[in-house]
C-alpha cells in the first residue's frame, strides 16, 4: 500500500491551465465612418506602425481613407474586447475584424506635394491615423457604442418658446463668455429634454462661422428653467474651435452632459463635456483651398 501513495497522490495533482482573459469593451463612444461598402467605428488613440501598402477607398463626402488590416496581436487591448457596437439608432452591428484607417480629404497639392493624386505612402505622410473596427449587419451612422453597455441617454430638442428664447440669448450675450466673440453672432436656441424623466434645459449657442479672414467663435450657455419661468444658468463658456452644436447626450448615464459638434471647415468631429474638457473626437486633415 505505501507504494501506490505516490500513484494516488500523482493523480490528484495537476499543473494549472491559465484561464484566458477577455478584455473589456472600450467606454466611451465611437464615432463611425464609411468607405467602399465598409462601415467601420473608430477608436481615438495610438495605431501601430504597419509596412504593408494597404488600399486606397474613397469616402461617400470625399475624404480618401487607406484600410491596412491589422492582426490579433496588433489591436490595442483597449479594442481587443469589443464584439459588437450599437448604433445611435439602436441598431447593432458585429465587429468581422479590426483595421488601421490612414485618413484625409483634398488635394496633395495644397499638402506640397508636386502630384496630382494620393498614394499609400502619402496618405500615411499626410493624414490622420486610426485604429477601427469593421461593422457588419448595419448601415453608417454617426457614432455608436459597445453592445454590452448601456445606450448614450440622447437629450430630445425642441422649439423653445419665445419667452424662453428672448430669455436665454440675453443671458448668454451677457455673460463672461460672450467676450469670445469678435463680432454680432448668430444665436441659436433650443429647448432640451430628457427622454425619460421629462427635465428640460434651455441651451443657446452664439456662434461666429467666419469666412476667408473673417473671425470664428462660439459660446455655449446651458439654463435651468425655474418654477417661475426664469432660466438659472448651469454653464456659460467659450467652446473655441468648436462652431457647432449638433447633439446633447449623455454617453455613460452618469449626468454629465456632452455635446457633438465640428470645428472649422467641419473636418474635425468632437465629443466634449458640456460643461468643458474634450473626450474624444475624429480629425480629417484637410487639404484644399478653405474660401
Amino acid at each position: 500500500m505505501p507504494l501506490l501513495l505516490p500513484t494516488l497522490l500523482g493523480c490528484f495533482s495537476h499543473t494549472p491551465v491559465p484561464v484566458p482573459i477577455t478584455s473589456p469593451p472600450p467606454t466611451g463612444l465611437l464615432f463611425v465612418v464609411s468607405g467602399g461598402g465598409h462601415v467601420w467605428a473608430t477608436f481615438e488613440g495610438p495605431a501601430p506602425e504597419l509596412a504593408e501598402p494597404g488600399e486606397l477607398i474613397q469616402g461617400p463626402e470625399g475624404d480618401l481613407a487607406l484600410v491596412r488590416p491589422l492582426s490579433t496581436d496588433r489591436v490595442p487591448a483597449e479594442l481587443a474586447g469589443l464584439t459588437s457596437v450599437r448604433l445611435a439608432s439602436g441598431c447593432v452591428a458585429r465587429v468581422t475584424s479590426f483595421v488601421r484607417l490612414d485618413r484625409l480629404f483634398g488635394d496633395p497639392t495644397y499638402a506640397g506635394e508636386e502630384v496630382t493624386s494620393w498614394t499609400p505612402e502619402l496618405v500615411v505622410r499626410h493624414g490622420a491615423a486610426v485604429v477601427a473596427a469593421e461593422l457588419e449587419g448595419c448601415a453608417v451612422e454617426r457614432w455608436g457604442r459597445a453592445a454590452e453597455l448601456a445606450a448614450p441617454v440622447v437629450w430630445n430638442t425642441e422649439d423653445a418658446t419665445m419667452e424662453q428664447e428672448q430669455a436665454a440669448r440675453s443671458a448668454l450675450l451677457a455673460s463672461v463668455a460672450s467676450g469670445a466673440l469678435e463680432g454680432v453672432p448668430t444665436v441659436d436656441v433650443r429647448l432640451l429634454r430628457h427622454p425619460g424623466t421629462g427635465v428640460v434645459r434651455v441651451m443657446a449657442h452664439a456662434h461666429l462661422d467666419g469666412s476667408c479672414g473673417e473671425p470664428t467663435g462660439s459660446v455655449l450657455g446651458l439654463y435651468e428653467v425655474d418654477p417661475n419661468g426664469g432660466l438659472r444658468a448651469v454653464v456659460e463658456r467659450d467652446l473655441g474651435d468648436v462652431l457647432t452644436v449638433d447633439e446633447i447626450l449623455d454617453v455613460e448615464g452618469d449626468g454629465e452632459l456632452e455635446l457633438i459638434g465640428r470645428t472649422w471647415l467641419e473636418q474635425q468631429l468632437v465629443l466634449e463635456s458640456v460643461s468643458g474638457g474634450r473626450r474624444g473626437g475624429l480629425s480629417t486633415p484637410f487639404y484644399q483651398c478653405p474660401c
